[in-house]
């Protein structure tokens, strides 16, 4: 059990929309999911982790997982004279070490090697599929890592087509999780249109199939001979659909949608309790985007509790994120005018973020800081003008 919360832990953290250039809330920094420019409160969006390269580096594979490619799923160096797994071993390595380029070279060397044995037909038809279908998805995680997002477009388009051809189901958990990869895609290019038809069809199908699944008994024993195979995959589509509700959400604030961004990630928190628990740190990061959405709701009694919920577990955990909650907590208490608890509050984020050596977080603390003493001064200024006159 533990190693398959684990792994949906992997498998959430690989979805995020990352920003192109800073947004435009005074406390929302590059690292947040989105902004609108219409917004002034200050919040600080901490779900930097999913933007993190070396979290793209499974990039779907443990959806992928399954038989299709099984026989590429490599996890320690391979015999020297399996070549094709040896390299895909060494793309790994490299992609989980930031060697970004080199990680590139080696999968193109793995692609040439595969087209090489088909040509000498030391591989079937179905082998050549298997193989550059895998390896497409792993270089179309890599072009996203390193912000080629049309590249990664034309590489999940052909990933995807690959799934066909192998007889996946258009439905299928792969096909739809290389389709939350397209929205997000989309969403990072400003194709809102396309965006948000994405992240609909991909939660309502989703949605769709874990209703079925309840519903019919049939269905288990059609889709799996075993009980506890099904389940697994239940627990996969239900995974899903709580990382594709998180993506639309934060997608939506940055629309400024912010009563159904709110229900999404709603959603989504619910799924991640479920699915990951209560004090796992994906389960803490949407609590705050969830926080975050309250905020822009002037929802501030719900932000403040769920932020600082968010606290206590980030605490217990020693959660890296706990600056960037007590900036949000400041920037909760900055909008209802409680400077006190504003000052303190970022007097807490400010500490953690120098000891976590967090530049970013620094800087909205003392953004934060500095807006409590500009309330002060301005405070003194009107006491002293009311006296002079």
């Amino acid at each position: 059990m533990m190693r398959y919360v684990s792994a949906l832990g992997r498998l959430w953290k690989s979805y995020s929309i990352p920003l192109r250039s800073p947004v435009t809330f005074s406390f929302v920094t590059s690292r947040s999911g989105f902004s609108s420019r219409s917004q002034t409160v200050l919040v600080h969006n901490i779900t930097k982790h999913f933007r993190n390269p070396n979290f793209w580096q499974a990039g779907g594979c443990f959806l992928l997982s399954f038989s299709l490619f099984d026989l590429w799923h490599v996890s320690e160096k391979a015999p020297e004279e399996d070549r094709v797994k040896r390299l895909v071993y060494e793309a790994r390595k490299s992609q989980k070490d930031g060697e970004l380029l080199k990680c590139e070279k080696y999968y193109h060397e793995a692609l040439s090697v595969v087209i090489q044995r088909h040509q000498n037909k030391e591989i079937d038809d179905n082998e050549l599929l298997q193989a550059r279908t895998y390896l497409f998805d792993c270089l179309a995680n890599l072009s996203f890592s390193l912000n080629e997002f049309d590249k990664a477009e034309k590489l999940y388009k052909e990933t995807i087509k690959g799934c066909v051809q192998a007889g996946m189901p258009a439905d299928g958990n792969v096909i739809l999780e290389i389709s939350l990869k397209l929205a997000n895609i989309y969403a990072i290019q400003d194709r809102s249109e396309e965006a948000i038809l994405g992240f609909e069809f991909c939660i309502n199908t989703l949605r769709e199939k874990l209703k079925e699944g309840e519903k019919k008994e049939e269905v288990k024993k059609e889709e799996s001979k075993k009980e506890d195979e099904w389940e697994e995959l239940f627990k996969d589509t239900e995974a899903l659909l709580g990382m594709c509700l998180d993506s639309y959400g934060r997608y939506l604030l940055r629309l400024s949608d912010y009563d159904k961004a709110e229900k999404m990630l709603s959603d989504s928190f619910c799924i991640a309790k479920k699915c990951l628990g209560d004090t796992h740190r994906q389960t803490l990061v949407i609590m705050t985007n969830l926080g975050v959405a309250n905020i822009f709701k002037k929802n501030y009694a719900l932000a403040e509790q769920l932020i600082l919920q968010a606290i206590k577990i980030g605490e217990d955990i020693d959660a890296e994120e706990i600056s960037a909650l007590y900036c949000n907590l400041g920037a909760v208490y900055l909008a209802q005018m409680q400077m006190e608890k504003a000052h303190e509050a970022c007097l807490k984020g400010m500490a953690s973020a120098q000891r976590n050596n967090d530049s970013i977080a620094v800087r909205k603390a003392k953004t934060c800081l500095q807006k409590v003493t500009d309330h002060k001064n301005e405070k003194v200024q009107v006491s002293a003008g009311q006296a002079r006159s």
